[in-house]
């Protein structure tokens, strides 16, 4: 069961029956309502870790971070805000998912770079987002360097859920 507000349901399937799902609904117990679904995945409890510290973003520029709300407010176009991570190795995983507590008003990148001769992956951001992924380069992967939020207009606020790094699983919607 979910309510208003939730920003991310998790639920297990009867192991018994797992390998014969038909269809997954979502189902609305009152008259009328909205629900708007970002992303759908498929997977193991295991293959879902929370990554990042919200509390910590440690690298960026043109930028003001507040760790209590996870509110990145932009200083000035195209600045950035994310983890330093050095040579973290991430090559278990295949991608990394943010998910946004409130859906965007600006546009940006979310990038990953790596520490070797594959520059960064990233993913676009544009208003309305609630959610954003980008695939590991399995080369760069043993080895990233930083993962950052950038947005394209000055004083747009862009604020965190959550960000996940993700074994091997199946995208539903």
């Amino acid at each position: 069961q979910f309510s208003t507000g939730t920003k991310q349901v998790t639920f297990k399937l009867d192991p018994a029956r797992k390998v014969k799902v038909n269809k997954l609904m979502l189902q609305n117990t009152s008259n009328g309502g909205k629900l708007d679904v970002g992303n759908l995945y498929a997977g193991s409890a295991a293959e879902f870790e929370t990554a990042l510290d919200l509390g910590n973003l440690n690298t960026g520029w043109n930028t003001e971070y507040n760790d209590t709300t996870h509110t990145i407010t932009y200083t000035d176009a195209w600045g950035a805000k994310g983890w330093w991570l050095g040579e973290t190795d991430y090559s278990q995983y295949v991608k990394v998912i943010a998910e946004f507590a409130k859906p965007l008003t600006c546009g940006g990148y979310f990038d990953v770079e790596y520490n070797n001769s594959i520059a960064t992956t990233s993913a676009g951001l544009s208003a309305g987002l609630n959610s954003v992924e980008v695939i590991l380069d399995q080369n760069g992967a043993s080895s990233v360097k930083q993962i950052i939020v950038k947005g394209d207009t000055k004083d747009a606020t862009i604020t965190l859920g959550a960000v996940y790094l993700v074994r091997d699983v199946q995208t539903l919607l």
